[in-house]
This record gives structure tokens, C-alpha cells and sequence, in this order.
């Protein structure tokens, strides 16, 4: 269980309701990781082991690395909105801030079960600050999340930092965030100028 699952009070929802909420996250298996796009959230397990959530087209991503910085298993699922992760117990939870709903995944990525947070006890501002902070502690070792380039609300890093201050960098999607930022920053500038073509066209 990690810091920030223990702040947070469950109960359980509808049969339907869960049903419905599992079907439409249509949660699948990542058996390899690619750095594909900047970081939204991230969590640390008592163990070490560390969960990347990432946005990526219509989809969301979670990559989960052991201690070493190994990668042990991810997957994909959609999420309507802002979204945290946190651990609880052997199961990652992927907080569902707008329906104020939490689903439960394994490592296969099969949901087990969804509940839902209690009004009184967390709102939405306050989880989204607890589930999205850019630093947790975690065994004696700090866990940053640093942005070099401006790319919306995501982080291009993410930086563990021991006790004696020797940062080692656990993941860093500066490069394809920088060909991204070009290629989309080319695009916009080809479909100005072709508008741009076109009026003078239709002037002449």
C-alpha cells in the first residue's frame, strides 16, 4: 500500500455499475514499454516497485518497473478525464477522478473490482493533488517529476533520489517528446500556409 492509497477511503458500488465501468476501460496487456509520451501520474509500492501512468492517443498507459528500473509488465485502458495510481496491496489502483471511482488491476491487467470514493472524505481537488504530486518518498528515497520542455500537464522524467542525493533518472522521454513537438509544430505551419495559398488563390 503506498502513501498515497492509505489517505484514501473506498466503498463499494452496483454490480452494474462496476460491470459497466470495467467494460468501458477495456483494460489490455503491454508486454514490452516504449517510451511513448510525457508522464501524468506515477506511484511507489512499499517493494520499490514503480507505476508510470502515461496519455497516449485516446488511450491511457501504465508501465510498471521493479526496483532496478526493470520493466515487469503494463497495459492500456481508457479513462474519461484526469486520472492518479496508487498501490494497494498487490493490485495497482487507477483512480478515476471524474466519476470519483477507483478500478483494481493485476498484473494481467484484468480488473477485479471498481469502487467508489466517499464525497465527504476526498473531493476532487483534493484527489487530484494527493494522486497527481510531482514528488513522493518512498523506502529513505525521493521520487521527482521534472518537465524540460512546456508539454501540457505531462512530465518528460522522472528521477529517483537516494539519501545521499545521487539522482539516477528512471525514465526520460525528453527525445520523443522534442520529434513530436517538431513534427506537430511542421504540420500546423504546412495546413497555415496551404490555407494561406488558398486565399490567394481565390483573391487572384
Amino acid at each position: 500500500v503506498s502513501a498515497a492509497a492509505q489517505t484514501i477511503k473506498t466503498f463499494p458500488i452496483d454490480d452494474a455499475d462496476k460491470a459497466a465501468i470495467i467494460s468501458k476501460a477495456n483494460t489490455q496487456p503491454i508486454e514490452t514499454a516504449s517510451i511513448m509520451n510525457g508522464i501524468t501520474c506515477f506511484d511507489v509500492s512499499n517493494s520499490g516497485e514503480i507505476a508510470i501512468g502515461i496519455d497516449w492517443a485516446s488511450n491511457s498507459v501504465i508501465y510498471v518497473y521493479d526496483s532496478q528500473g526493470v520493466f515487469q509488465y503494463g497495459f492500456s485502458f481508457y479513462v474519461d478525464g484526469d486520472y492518479g495510481i496508487a498501490y494497494c496491496d498487490n493490485l495497482l489502483g487507477i483512480y478515476c477522478i471524474r466519476g470519483d471511482t477507483i478500478m483494481f488491476c493485476d498484473d494481467s491487467a484484468a480488473c477485479l473490482d471498481v469502487r467508489t470514493l466517499s464525497s465527504d472524505e476526498l473531493g476532487y481537488w483534493q484527489a487530484k493533488e494527493i494522486l497527481n504530486r510531482v514528488f513522493k518518498e518512498m523506502g529513505g528515497k525521493r521520487y521527482v517529476l521534472e518537465r524540460d520542455i512546456n508539454i501540457g500537464d505531462s512530465y518528460s522524467r522522472l528521477v529517483e533520489i537516494d539519501e545521499q542525493g545521487v539522482r539516477t533518472v528512471l525514465y526520460d522521454a525528453t527525445p520523443e517528446h522534442n520529434i513530436g513537438q517538431i513534427l506537430g509544430l511542421s504540420a500546423i505551419i504546412i495546413f497555415f500556409l496551404f490555407v494561406v495559398w488558398g486565399c490567394i488563390t481565390k483573391a487572384k
